[in-house]
């Protein structure tokens, strides 16, 4: 068989690049820097390109665009007047700064080279190309003449690698006379669904209903700036709304969309939901914020469930809830539409009323009109709740015989985790550890909060098994300890930790894990030789000695990192001169476990011709992080290595606080708060995190009156009344939860609705 032979004029070319970049690039071993390693940025996990940073700016008031404010990103020294990093918000309010984002690197490809002809060369056929986005949160100054100036954290709405840019959440400036504090307002839309209806609301054959959508919208032209569609089991897809011709309004636009009646609908109830999908400025895109309902009846006047149905509804929506869930019940009972049991079964879902969510979602199932991705999960988590194990495996049965690669096509990753618990409900742990073994084929199905759930659960099962069949084994009750400490249960898990050192003193990494639990309960051990001990134990578990496998482990490496910082914060307010150099021992670790801590890549091989081989470059897009935990350990890192050059820097206090915070370091991230206001005493966002804190705590009290004094001073703020609505809730206090829950709903839109 006859070899294919790449033209000569390609192979001498190839040859030439690949002389050009061996002698044009020699490998440097060593270099003899006597400059502080941690200055320099380690290029595996921390940013050295830059990027584009775009974003809104907001009237806090009015929620119109500001134009020719000026925004400035903070760089790795300071904040700038000019340059990339500065920008003037436009008409709409946009602007489009630089910083660091993260990481462009090119390679040459041999590989590639000989597969690509001179034209494929030139346009970059023989490059791979990475680009890597670290960034998920930047410090911002926004100012504006006449409003109250920003300063502070901003959170990315979105991160995109393949373009290296990242999209912020928007900004809110407070006017000058107005009071409150200009925020970053997470979850704040400029474009949003005001209100929606059906006219006429119950029609015949033959009649045309008029859908509209109310939405909150600026600029010149809304028309063609912004789509929204209407979705509905009457109807395949989506159907486009038109903008109305005639407005009444400057803020608030009509668009419309017309449906006729045919009478072949099998429907005599449908919602009719509306989506943003498009817009050019920030929007609500959630599904179920805005909706019509429908109604079909030859005889309108005449059909008691015509009636029945709006007033289980107004009951719904005026707070009555108990009450319109059984109204609806008994309506659907009377009617047997599949929307009404659908609607049943979600009010009866949000009451965690889960015998009556059953009873919906089994109705739903039974009218067979709607798909089983839809209505399955649901169901199972239905069953899962009210303890019906035996019917949650039943159905999910005939998914679980496929193919692994095949469940999502019918089920959410979700309603697996619920098959998997009822497995170890069960005690089936063989074919729960099956399930589990699939999901590993399941990108991201890691992610969700009941597979999460399920995984502990069948670890716990495990380690439980394994003591019972060992109860007086120092490692069953060491193993058992740590399953317990990973699920949050730190108390009983100290416990079997402490009965596994009473029958073994010297088990493995036991004292460490011990310590790690006492900084999660907030109890900071008060002999540095405890914790100095716990950080040995730490370092020992990653193999860190010659000939040995380095550990690979992400989370080993970052309760290392962890247990390092609270040590170096323990020396230094004990006076001890070493603790600068256990800081930059727990910044060297947050390297190494953020490089274990990567998410997997998405990989653009590139354009292959066979005329011209390869003809674009190949490119690796990388956003972000595997873990929660690697996200915040990314910002501990960032913010430690600004305070060793600037101590003062309160953004940087704050976010190191926030980053300890989402690691579950409350106690650590208090102290670093005690030092940040210092610094800032009036820095809200800090009262706003010891509330945080103190709720963790469980110390309520304390919780409510720091959320208060942040509302109170602050009503843009994105989740103080919300964190208060919540806490109400919890204690019972209804009309003082409502009242924190209209607050937020005044600035942020509706949290839910039922129409």
């Amino acid at each position: 068989m006859r070899g294919y032979a790449r033209p000569a004029s390609t192979c001498a070319l190839a040859a030439f690049i690949v002389a050009s970049f061996v002698v044009g690039s020699p490998v440097t071993w060593a270099q003899n820097d006597k400059s502080d390693k941690l200055d320099k940025k380690d290029t595996r996990v921390e940013p050295t390109s830059w990027g584009n940073v775009y974003g809104h700016v907001y009237d806090a008031v009015t929620g119109a665009p500001i134009e020719k404010a000026k925004i400035s990103v903070q760089l790795d020294d300071g904040f700038q007047e000019k340059g990339r990093s500065v920008d003037d918000s436009d008409l709409l309010g946009e602007y489009k700064v630089q910083c660091v984002l993260g990481r462009i690197s090119n390679n040459f490809d041999i590989g590639r080279a000989l597969l690509s002809s001179p034209m494929g060369m030139l346009f970059g056929g023989a490059t791979n190309t990475t680009k890597r986005i670290d960034v998920s949160r930047v410090n911002l100054k926004v100012h504006a003449d006449g409003y109250k100036p920003f300063e502070g954290m901003a959170v990315a709405r979105t991160q995109n690698a393949k373009a290296f840019r990242i999209d912020m959440e928007p900004i809110l400036l407070v006017p000058d006379k107005v009071h409150g504090e200009s925020v970053s307002a997470i979850g704040w839309a400029a474009v949003r669904i005001v209100d929606a209806w059906a006219k006429p609301s119950v029609a015949k054959k033959g009649d045309q209903i008029q859908l509209t959508a109310l939405a909150r919208a600026y600029g010149k032209d809304p028309g063609k700036a912004i789509e929204i569609v209407a979705v509905s089991p009457l109807w395949k897809g989506t159907k486009k709304l038109r903008y109305a011709k005639e407005q009444t309004s400057q803020t608030e636009r009509t668009f419309e969309l017309d449906y006729t009646v045919t009478g072949k609908e099998k429907l005599k109830a449908a919602p009719v939901y509306f989506v943003i999908t498009k817009s050019n400025l920030d929007y609500d895109s959630r599904q179920y914020v805005a909706s019509a309902l429908i109604q079909i009846s030859d005889a309108p006047t005449q059909d008691p469930i015509v009636s029945q149905r709006v007033e289980a509804l107004d009951a719904w929506n005026q707070g009555e809830n108990r009450r319109g869930m059984q109204q609806f019940f008994k309506v659907a009972e009377a009617g047997q539409q599949p929307y009404d049991w659908l609607v049943a079964a979600r009010m009866a879902e949000e009451l965690s009323a889960f015998s009556e969510a059953v009873n919906g979602w089994e109705k739903v199932r039974d009218n067979k009109l709607f798909e089983p991705s839809y209505y399955r999960p649901h169901l199972v988590e239905a069953y899962y709740r009210n303890r019906q194990y035996e019917k949650v495996i039943a159905e999910l049965s005939t998914t679980i015989k496929k193919n692994p690669k095949d469940w999502q096509k019918e089920v959410d990753a979700t309603a697996i985790g619920y098959g998997g618990l009822s497995l170890v409900k069960l005690d089936k742990l063989e074919e729960a550890q099956k399930i589990s073994k699939s999901l590993l084929n399941w990108p991201y199905s890691g992610i969700y909060p009941a597979v999460i759930e399920f995984r502990g659960a069948l670890r716990l099962a495990e380690v439980e098994k394994a003591h019972a069949a060992k109860p007086n084994s120092a490692e069953a009750l060491c193993n058992y300890g740590r399953a317990l400490l990973d699920l949050g249960r730190f108390e009983e898990g100290i416990a079997k930790l402490n009965e596994s050192l009473e029958l073994n003193p010297d088990e493995p990494g036991v004292k460490r894990d011990l310590i790690w639990a006492a900084l999660q309960l907030n109890r900071m051990p008060e002999d540095s030789k405890d914790l100095d001990q716990a950080v040995k134990d730490a370092e020992k578990a990653l193999n860190l000695e010659k000939g040995k496998q380095k550990s690979k482990d992400f989370f080993a490496w970052n309760q290392y990192a962890v247990l390092g910082y609270a040590l170096a914060e323990q020396q230094k307010r004990q006076g001890d001169a070493g603790w600068e150099a256990t800081r930059d021992r727990s910044i060297e670790a947050l390297r190494e476990a953020l490089v274990l801590g990567r998410v997997g890549a998405k990989v653009d091989r590139g354009v292959f011709e066979y005329k011209f081989g390869y003809t674009t470059k190949s490119e690796v897009a990388i956003s972000g992080f595997a873990y929660p935990q690697a996200n915040a350990s990314f910002q501990l890192l960032d913010s430690m290595k600004r305070l060793r050059a600037h101590p003062d820097d309160h953004l940087a206090l704050f976010n190191q606080a926030t980053a300890l915070f989402d690691l579950g370091q409350t106690q650590l991230a208090g102290k670093c708060l005690e030092d940040l206001l210092k610094v800032k005493p009036d820095y809200l966002e800090a009262t706003f995190l010891s509330a945080l804190a103190a709720q963790r705590a469980e110390d309520p009290e304390k919780a409510k009156e720091l959320l208060r004094a942040v509302v109170e001073q602050n009503p843009w703020h994105p989740r103080a009344s919300l964190a208060l609505s919540k806490l109400l809730a919890e204690e019972g206090d209804v009309s003082g939860s409502v009242e924190q829950m209209a607050a937020f709903e005044k600035h942020y839109g509706v949290v839910r609705s039922v129409k």
